[in-house]
């Protein structure tokens, strides 16, 4: 680390606070949109400029824009609060609507379930048990070329809902049973991302429906677990990347953090490359932030199908990356001017997301922010509002909101 790093670190390091300062005035709890996604930016800047590892520089032009797409984020936060809101936030929510909640719970961990047993006939009918016992990476190898659809990644859901389920005081002993079951179907996708998104998930559900009860050391809790299945799969399962990292003394004596410490910081040197113009042009405008609108118009035969861009690698020091991180990638995708559009629409929606998830009794409000939020957590490494989260959402639409509390499935007057 040297002087100019000492000096960015002086500017991030209190936007972390400064973050969770303003959250606590403006929402009256500190883990909210504006915390997640400038908090979690700055942070990891913070730890990019202590040099944990030997990485290329991030110039003065990219750090620009970077606090331009903080300032429009923050500037669309400001504008989704709205006073009467504001003043409602101060009491913790009172009792929540669960209705048909166990229901939405258990179609959702049924639906998942018949995803990963599918999944895993048609693998064991290939390869058999002891292929996968003896050689566990294979899930990202041939297993996740079986994968079978959305069935898995809606189990992402099942956690959360647990999560809802706790705090109304209906969960089962059972429902813990089928939590793992659904976690251990998501870990067989060989998508390390899908276990970890239903974390994040759980831990924005509980935020937003209880805010009083969800406090740091929740969160450290549960940033201690993912960072810690994070280390067993890439030894495990992720095993075709190459552990060359190079660095500090300081990661050299606790080798297994590199690579996560790589994951959460890699983005920025790498988004130097886009700033710089050194990468190939995207097929089309708009192909990462419309992606899902591209798909569908493909999909309607009204557009030409284009297969998914091959992510461009990068030399980021002693290693190679691939990821541009959301600001990034929007940034590769639509230019400066997109970047500061897509910016502020993400500040606003995702704070009136937050504010009728405390605000609005159902349960269902909550899911919706969660899996919104994600995006925002994860922002530091890529941009992932694609096809999947609009699946997402819309099954959440479908069936908590229509299916189940409009009595589709069952009588509207069932109660949970």
């Amino acid at each position: 680390m040297n002087l100019v790093d000492f000096l960015w670190l002086l500017i991030f390091v209190p936007l972390t606070f400064l973050s969770v300062a303003v959250s606590r005035r403006v929402f009256h709890h500190w883990f909210t949109p504006l915390s997640v996604f400038i908090g979690v930016n700055s942070i990891s800047l913070s730890l990019y400029h202590l040099r944990l590892l030997e990485m290329t520089d991030v110039s003065a032009v990219t750090h620009a824009i970077i606090l331009s797409s903080f300032g429009m984020f923050f500037l669309g936060v400001l504008l989704a609060v709205r006073p009467i809101e504001n003043s409602a936030l101060k009491d913790d929510r009172g009792r929540i609507d669960g209705r048909h909640l166990s229901s939405f719970f258990y179609l959702t961990a049924a639906l998942a379930t018949i995803g990963w047993m599918i999944q895993l006939s048609m693998f064991l009918m290939t390869h058999g048990l002891g292929a996968l016992l003896g050689n566990i990476w294979m899930l990202q190898d041939k297993f996740q070329m079986q994968f079978i659809g959305y069935l898995n990644l809606i189990g992402i859901l099942v956690l959360p809902a647990y999560v809802l389920k706790r705090i109304m005081g209906t969960a089962r002993k059972v429902d813990i049973l089928i939590v793992l079951a659904t976690a251990f179907g998501l870990v067989l996708t060989g998508v390390k991302g899908y276990l970890i998104y239903s974390v994040f998930a759980a831990l924005f559900t509980w935020s937003v429906v209880r805010p009083s009860g969800f406090r740091m050391i929740h969160l450290a809790g549960g940033m201690f677990v993912m960072l810690g299945f994070f280390i067993v799969y890439s030894a495990k399962i992720d095993i075709f990347s190459v552990d060359f990292y190079g660095g500090s003394q300081t990661l050299g004596k606790l080798a297994a953090l590199k690579r996560p410490y790589l994951y959460f910081v890699g983005s920025w040197p790498a988004l130097d490359f886009v700033v710089n113009g050194t990468l190939d042009d995207l097929p089309r405008f708009g192909f990462i932030v419309f992606e899902p609108i591209w798909k569908l118009l493909g999909g309607l035969g009204l557009t030409e199908v284009i297969v998914k861009a091959h992510r461009q690698y990068v030399v980021i020091g002693k290693t190679t990356f691939n990821v541009f991180s959301l600001i990034g990638e929007v940034y590769w995708d639509v230019k400066w001017p997109g970047l500061l559009v897509v910016s502020w629409l993400l500040g606003f929606t995702s704070t009136r997301l937050y504010l009728r998830a405390r605000l609005k009794s159902y349960w269902a409000h909550g899911l919706v922010y969660a899996v919104f939020a994600h995006g925002l957590a994860i922002s530091f490494f890529s941009y992932i509002y694609t096809l999947n989260v609009v699946v997402i959402l819309l099954y959440i639409y479908a069936a908590g909101f229509v299916l189940l509390r409009r009595g589709v499935l069952f009588e509207r007057s069932a109660r949970d």
